[in-house]
């Protein structure tokens, strides 16, 4: 038997079509904590229907095959952006329109393919040899980047806009309306359906963009009143909503004792179902459930073992103790000062089937069917009274933060409605909390049920 304390878990994201070769590089290490083999080869048998004198089976036929599999796995920053494409089976989108793209790399600068036109106090971020670095600029910024403290030699993982300072005036928030002096927003180029991280007033705020212009954000929620005369950061996410691009994936699984050296590989993978479980005193876990075709090829071989292939790490671990926070319930952050959310378990399935046809053993294509997007929540509440204010059978939305390593995800489910519950108290001196199931539903003018905004980088 191998040790399962040196089993190596690898995955590629393939791109949009089936691959017909395996992958030989570029794997990402994933944090596998366990379960099930990742991919399983099921055989669908029959025995023959033959009548025989003897009383004996005369035959086992093989009449269909199926691909499927699950990784169980710690949650942690970087390490699942390409599977969570998977899952909502899109990609994450820039941050602005502003052209990062073609940079090159040497003698402590990044260069890029044009200017950007930002003024001073603009936070550039970038990777490289996994670790994320950023740039404050002093003065308006060009195509030259200084690259403190590291000399990046070889290809820049990602690069992109953190963050814009502006510092020359002064900035409001009224309502729904952030309002800023001294700079103009042009600069950024934001798009509706981002994400903002705003610092500067008396408490940080996140809030998804309605509409734009210079000097005025609108946005989707009320903010409340807030003024300010110090200097206000704009910090940016990336954005993913739900979409219709199939993004495949090959997974690698391979015992690194000498034991049983044979590695096991399976490619041309879609994402069924994504889980994620925060729960107070624990790490973040969950899992990610694949499924193939006849066509998504399965093997085992002494030959494919990925040690000669080039490979990325892992990135920090989202720890629900310090690095999960800002649960906002319909625009309120719990409701009550006694108000708390103790757990989420969220829930992506896809519904992805298979298509049969006569003279292929197993699926032919995938289809995907529609999201059912579903997550138990566990709170407590001050008050009969705000349990009944939270979950009146009307579409309630919620939000919550997950950030580690200078890396935060939001995530957002705008329009959801609970399947029903009810209040438990814990005797005398106990809490009352509520455990309903929710339904997340695309009916709101947002456009997705459910939208992670990524932040590079936390400056």
């Amino acid at each position: 038997m191998s040790n399962a304390n040196e089993l190596l878990t690898i995955m590629k994201k393939q791109g949009t079509e089936t691959a017909s070769v395996r992958p030989t590089d570029g794997y990402k290490e994933i944090r596998n904590t366990g379960g099930a083999p990742f991919v399983n080869k099921t055989i669908e048998t029959t025995i023959s229907p033959e009548i025989r004198s003897d009383r004996q089976i005369s035959d086992l036929l093989v009449v269909g095959a199926t691909t499927d599999g699950s990784l169980n796995i710690v949650f942690g920053t970087h390490t699942y952006d390409e599977l969570l494409e998977g899952a909502l089976f899109n990609d994450f989108e820039e941050t602005s329109a502003i052209d990062f793209g073609g940079a090159t790399a040497g003698s402590n600068t990044i260069t890029l393919r044009t200017a950007t036109g930002l003024r001073a106090g603009a936070i550039i971020y970038y990777r490289y040899g996994g670790n994320t670095y950023t740039h404050k600029s002093p003065s308006n910024l060009s195509t030259a980047i200084p690259a403190p403290g590291v000399t990046p030699t070889t290809v820049i993982e990602e690069i992109g806009l953190a963050g814009q300072e502006f510092s020359a005036g002064s900035a409001s928030i009224r309502g729904s309306v952030l309002t800023v002096t001294g700079g103009s927003l042009a600069v950024l180029k934001l798009k509706k359906g981002q994400f903002l991280k705003i610092k500067g007033f008396d408490k940080e705020l996140t809030a998804e963009i309605k509409s734009v212009s210079a000097t005025e954000i609108t946005f989707y929620e009320s903010l409340g009143t807030l003024t300010t005369a110090s200097k206000v950061t704009i910090l940016l996410s990336k954005r993913l909503v739900q979409g219709v691009k199939k993004n495949y994936f090959a997974i690698q699984q391979q015992p690194l004792d000498h034991e049983r050296p044979t590695t096991s590989s399976a490619w041309n993978l879609l994402v069924n179902e994504f889980k994620l479980d925060l729960a107070s005193g624990s790490l973040s876990t969950g899992s990610f459930a694949f499924i193939g075709t006849v066509d998504a090829e399965y093997s085992e071989s002494a030959s494919q073992r990925i040690s000669d292939y080039a490979k990325t790490g892992k990135n920090s671990i989202i720890n629900s103790a310090s690095d999960v926070s800002q649960f906002i319930l319909n625009g309120q952050d719990g409701g009550s000062a006694k108000d708390g959310i103790f757990s989420v378990s969220l829930t992506v399935a896809n519904g992805v089937a298979g298509r049969n046809v006569v003279s292929k053993v197993g699926a032919t294509s995938l289809r995907s069917g529609s999201a059912n997007i579903t997550f138990d929540l566990g709170a407590y509440f001050d008050s009969i009274e705000n349990v009944q204010k939270a979950f009146n059978n009307e579409v309630n939305s919620l939000k919550y933060l997950l950030s580690s390593g200078g890396t935060g995800y939001l995530v957002s489910f705008p329009a959801f409605k609970y399947n029903g519950s009810k209040p438990d108290t814990e005797g005398v001196n106990g809490e009352i909390n509520f455990s309903p199931s929710c339904t997340c539903i695309g009916k709101n003018e947002r456009g997705y049920q459910m939208g992670i905004f990524k932040f590079p980088f936390d400056y």
